[in-house]
């Protein structure tokens, strides 16, 4: 879920995408199959600089919207085609998403989700999966989970 411009965004399973613009009070009958099918899934979505973004599991992996979310639309070029399971706007134009992989990944964008950089490691090795972002403070701050391990922070300040 996020909220931008008094807008409130909702994502899930079957690739809906629901919006509200009463803070949550009623909502929209969603758009379905956003990501192209049903057995798609919304794993995350932020706001910011007047622009949702959205990512999950699909050979789409990212949708945008600078309409409040009354339309959505791929960016010119996507990161990968593989599932994106984090998104997080840092400041001015630039977001970071992250990949669930055998080695976690982080990718960069300048220009508001346009266009992204190469595939950044982690560094956690293999068998972590990254499951959430966030922004704050300078810092870039990841969790990850292992399936023997457990779960990890990682963080970044550049």
């Amino acid at each position: 879920i996020a909220y931008g411009n008094s807008v409130v965004i909702s994502v899930g399973n079957g690739g809906v995408i629901s919006r509200s613009t009463d803070d949550g009070g009623t909502w929209s009958a969603g758009i379905s199959n956003a990501f192209a099918t049903a057995s798609d899934i919304i794993f995350d979505i932020d706001y910011g600089n007047g622009i949702f973004i959205a990512v999950g599991a699909s050979t789409t992996a990212m949708l945008y919207s600078d309409d409040d979310g009354v339309t959505w639309t791929a960016p010119t070029t996507l990161p990968t085609t593989s599932s994106l399971d984090a998104i997080t706007y840092i400041d001015g134009t630039t977001w970071f998403c992250g990949l669930y992989a055998t080695n976690p990944y982080v990718y960069k964008s300048t220009d508001s989700g346009d266009t992204w950089g190469t595939a950044i490691d982690v560094g956690a090795g293999s068998g972590y999966g990254l499951r959430g972002m966030a922004y704050g403070n300078g810092s870039l701050v990841a969790t990850l989970n292992h399936s023997v391990s457990g779960w990890a922070v990682y963080r970044s300040n550049d």
